[in-house]
């Protein structure tokens, strides 16, 4: 357990949780981005047409949950995971 709070210290409490199967899933823990993360982003004048989905993905690429989990989120966790990402890249970008 500590490894994974050192690999996700920060973690976003869900507004309403997550069913999947017998478990349910109350909160996504989640690490800062990086390069990495951010590879295949579009910049300059395409970013003008990133989507949600691109935003989600970037997400998960730093969270300790999948694809599967992500796309069960409701629509006000939806949009707040997203802020967090915008949360990392400078203002106006």
């Amino acid at each position: 357990m500590a490894d994974e709070k050192n690999t996700y210290p920060h973690v976003y409490p869900l507004k309403k949780p997550v069913q999947l199967g017998s478990e349910t899933i109350t909160e996504i823990n989640y690490r800062d981005a990086v390069a990495k993360d951010i590879r295949k982003m579009r910049v300059g004048p395409a970013a003008e047409k990133m989507e949600l989905g691109d935003l989600l993905d970037i997400f998960t690429s730093i969270c300790d949950q999948n694809r599967v989990v992500i796309d069960k989120l409701s629509p006000a966790d939806c949009f707040a995971v997203t802020e967090i990402v915008n949360g990392f890249f400078p203002d106006g970008q």
